[in-house]
């Protein structure tokens, strides 16, 4: 019968339950044990070395670094835009985002009002 289905149901999503629990107490407790498995006196010297053999730390890969418009930075890329460049070929050579090309190209005056 149908009953007879839904308890089964019931105690096999009380199992899941219960296993999930199992495995998530093994695996904090194995975590916890790295560092000292691998040597390392604390969890910060752990990381540190995690760190250090990943590569890059606090940026994930593929993101590049922030770059610093400076006046000069402006005034060359506000040349290169009355130079009838495009703005995604300005901002590709000075390494900035589109929007901040358009953002200065706006300051300079350079953009037509809508109508």
């Amino acid at each position: 019968m149908i009953t007879d289905k839904i308890k089964e149901l019931a105690d096999l999503e009380a199992k899941t339950l219960e296993l999930k629990k199992a495995i998530a107490r093994v695996r904090a407790s194995e975590l916890a044990g790295l560092p000292g498995k691998y040597g390392y006196a604390s969890l910060k010297e752990f990381i540190g070395a995690l760190k250090a053999v990943g590569g890059k730390t606090g940026r994930s890969k593929g993101r590049k670094k922030r770059a610093r418009i400076t006046p000069e930075l402006k005034a060359s890329m506000v040349k290169a835009l009355k130079g009838k460049k495009a703005a995604s070929a300005v901002a590709k050579e000075f390494g900035v985002s589109i929007a901040s090309v358009n953002l200065i190209k706006k300051a300079a005056g350079l953009v037509k009002a809508r109508k």
